[in-house]
């Protein structure tokens, strides 16, 4: 059996009832906005307008749909009353949200905190530590890990032991830019100098089954920002005292050009030679005031023969103890020849 058809008197009674609210608040309401009227109030006023406005528009709607039973101006008047409280409804909810102000309420997306998603991604790779984090911020990216607060909780996930202690003072202090302090920490940290990049290129070689495309992309990311200059640098400074070497191959090698390192290295070169030669006169002289006898003078380390401790500092017990007066048999050992 069909639902019992409504009366249209009975939709439109509710209607005008509703129309007849309306209109109270709507003149409550410029009343208080004809003098200062309080934020707090203002949205009140307007939480108590906006659903009535919307049963407003719906007893309307239901009274039209029922096909009432009325003339063509009755039709009419009633929906110029419809349309009249619901403009007056727009423009009165408008004032009433500028009275009102902004929202001292955050937005939801400022209050809750959302949980960190999953990150898969291998640990920290100490080798080639700024090819990690270009690879990581693309995954950091995808997964919608974009705050520098997320990014350094998840790079924490990604460290040992040993690796995450140097980031201790970071944890601690919690600085807005954590994640690229972090960063900038651990790539000066792991990366080799430019002269350590060049001598492990030069040195590198391909395993017994490895292509040499899987070769060159292996290695491509050590000459990543190397120039020619640096490794004619490396080729001439190898050639250099060891000394020397270890002084340029820092940052002098980054910094100073090929002409001015080359400079340095032969004034480095040249200063080391001096010290080298002061140093040998001192140990010439030092075994020429000690006490060496004529055989070993003679013969050095092949001489069988000494004058004794006493006499010779290379005095051993396995030798034959004589004067000092060497010959041509001088350094017999005084054994029988065999054979």
């Amino acid at each position: 059996m069909p639902p019992k058809k409504i009366d249209d008197r009975v939709l439109l009674d509710s209607f005008e009832n509703i129309a007849e609210r309306l209109d109270s608040l709507i003149k409550s309401a410029r009343t208080n906005l004809a003098a200062p009227c309080p934020a707090e109030t203002a949205r009140i006023l307007s939480s108590a307008i906006l659903p009535l406005a919307n049963d407003h528009k719906q007893a309307y709607i239901e009274w039209l749909s029922s096909s009432p039973a009325c003339s063509e101006e009755k039709l009419f008047s009633v929906k110029k009353a419809h349309n009249e409280t619901a403009m007056a409804c727009d423009d009165i909810l408008i004032a009433l949200s500028i009275a009102a102000g902004p929202t001292t309420t955050p937005p939801q997306s400022e209050t809750r905190k959302e949980r960190l998603p999953k990150l898969e991604f291998r640990a920290f790779d100490k080798a080639k530590p700024k090819l990690w984090f270009d690879q990581l911020e693309i995954v950091l990216m995808s997964s919608s890990i974009d705050t520098s607060e997320q990014k350094f909780a998840a790079l924490l996930r990604l460290m040992d032991d040993s690796t995450s202690s140097l980031l201790g003072a970071i944890t601690r202090a919690k600085p807005p830019t954590a994640y690229e302090d972090a960063k900038n920490l651990l790539i000066k940290e792991f990366s080799l100098s430019k002269y350590d990049r060049v001598k492990a290129y030069l040195e590198a070689s391909p395993g017994p089954d490895e292509k040499l495309s899987m070769f060159n992309a292996r290695v491509e990311s050590i000459v990543e920002d190397l120039s020619l200059d640096d490794f004619f640098k490396f080729c001439l400074l190898r050639h250099a005292p060891s000394a020397v070497r270890l002084q340029l191959s820092g940052s002098n090698f980054e910094k100073a050009s090929l002409a001015d390192l080359l400079k340095e290295a032969d004034s480095l070169s040249q200063r080391a030679n001096l010290d080298a030669q002061v140093v040998g006169a001192f140990q010439a002289k030092g075994k020429m005031d000690k006490k060496v006898c004529n055989f070993h003078r003679k013969f050095g380390k092949e001489a069988h023969t000494c004058t004794g401790k006493t006499r010779c500092v290379f005095w051993s017990e396995e030798l034959r103890q004589v004067g000092n007066r060497p010959d041509q048999k001088g350094n017999d050992s005084g054994k029988p020849p065999r054979g």
